[in-house]
């Protein structure tokens, strides 16, 4: 708690992004835009990881804030990212299988005064000290965070990423972010036969 306390995230007005409006009402249920990066694209950002010492994963990120900052006009705002969430190491849930992941929203700070690389080094050190500390339930870092900040409008979860290496299989893609096509289309791997589900939405 001391850690997400001390990110003093309520400091930080949420962002205000562009939406379909051809959906109406808003509510909560998602689209999925899906993409490849090309080979080339992506041994370059490999280079600036190694160049940089850190992970690829920070060098996406890096990028992906600075595509909200170009959006918004914003320096300062939060991004959240998925960790594996306090169920993995809880004695309690050692035999239950699932999905247990855990937002963990990262304070993003892009000064004009400094580049690409030290942003990207200096995020790094955020999302290490975020997946140190993923063990904090989310729905207590926003309890935190709204009793800190009082009256302050609050949004952790404006913006999400993720970056994931693609699946061996491409039909996989449909578990992960599911389209309507593809919700009941099962996939067999030799006898074993394994069918996507919908889990149901629940926010406080």
């Amino acid at each position: 708690r001391n850690y997400w306390t001390g990110q003093e995230l309520w400091t930080t007005a949420p962002i205000s992004l562009p939406r379909d409006t051809s959906v109406g009402v808003c509510g909560p249920k998602g689209a999925a835009w899906n993409f490849t990066i090309p080979n080339d694209i992506f041994r370059s950002v490999e280079r600036v990881a190694r160049k940089l010492c850190i992970t690829t994963y920070a060098v996406m990120f890096t990028a992906f804030a600075q595509l909200i900052k170009n959006i918004t006009g914003r320096n300062e705002f939060v991004v959240s990212t998925i960790g594996s969430g306090s169920q993995r190491s809880d004695p309690d849930f050692e035999h239950t299988v699932g999905y247990f992941a855990n937002l963990l929203p990262v304070k993003v700070s892009l000064r004009e005064s400094v580049n690409f690389a030290n942003s990207a080094q200096e995020l790094q050190e955020n999302l290490l000290g975020a997946l140190d500390n993923q063990d904090y339930p989310f729905q207590r870092i926003m309890e935190d965070a709204r009793q800190e900040g009082a009256s302050k409008a609050i949004a952790l979860a404006s913006a999400v990423f993720s970056f994931q290496r693609p699946q061996v299989r491409p039909e996989l893609a449909t578990f992960m972010a599911p389209v309507e096509s593809g919700l009941n289309t099962p996939i067999c791997f030799g006898p074993l036969k394994v069918v996507p589900f919908l889990v149901p939405f629940t926010a406080n």
